[in-house]
């Protein structure tokens, strides 16, 4: 283990190369101490989730429904289409796991709507920050170019989107969620030139 002013290498062996030698989990150790539990502030809203849907959560409001989705992050599965096909689940298992249908979660407001209707937000638990246990696990990746997002929320999901063991999980996601490399037709071996046989010299005509 090597300390410099801003991150600290560790080394693993039971990696391989590159992920041999990795940044420590700083983001996840100011996050842990900071954010073990999440009393509700002013100005967050309590909502219950009805219904999960891809990266998108449907949430009950006193009494009306609304779409939510995770402000400041992007699901894996969108950040790296080509994983889709296989792992276009794995999001959604997430999610669920973080927060059931029927449980009460607490909403603090971002931006008002996106493109499609929903509502970004930054979604809590009374244990968790649901959107930095996405990127932490390797679920998300943290996005920056959301407009109205909240600069102390984005530091934090990305210092924990580029701690080294965060990167090797996400990457470790997306190696077993590719599609396997199709294997090339054998090619026939090509059949060999047949030299062509002299034609023969006619004798010379003789005069009559």
């Amino acid at each position: 283990m090597q300390y410099f002013e801003r991150a600290v290498f560790e080394y693993h062996p039971e990696n391989q190369p590159p992920y041999d030698v990795l940044l420590s989990l700083l983001g996840d150790f100011y996050y842990k101490k900071n954010h073990s539990g999440f009393a509700p502030k002013p100005g967050w809203v309590a909502a219950q989730v009805e219904e999960i849907k891809g990266d998108t959560i449907k949430v009950d409001v006193d009494g009306d429904s609304y779409p939510v989705k995770f402000m400041g992050i992007n699901m894996l599965e969108n950040a790296v289409p080509e994983i889709l096909p296989k792992c276009q689940d794995n999001g959604l298992a997430a999610i669920k796991a973080l927060i059931p249908v029927s449980s009460t979660v607490y909403l603090e407001e971002a931006s008002n709507w996106d493109r499609d209707g929903s509502l970004w937000r930054y979604v809590f638990t009374p244990k968790a920050f649901v959107n930095a246990e996405l990127v932490l696990h390797g679920d998300a990746v943290a996005d920056n170019s959301q407009p109205d997002s909240i600069a102390d929320y984005q530091a934090l999901l990305t210092d924990l989107n580029n701690d080294g063991t965060v990167t090797h999980t996400r990457q470790t996601i997306i190696e077993g969620c590719k599609p396997p490399t199709p294997t090339p037709l054998p090619t026939s071996t090509p059949l060999p030139t047949r030299t062509p046989r002299p034609t023969p010299a006619l004798p010379p005509t003789q005069a009559p």
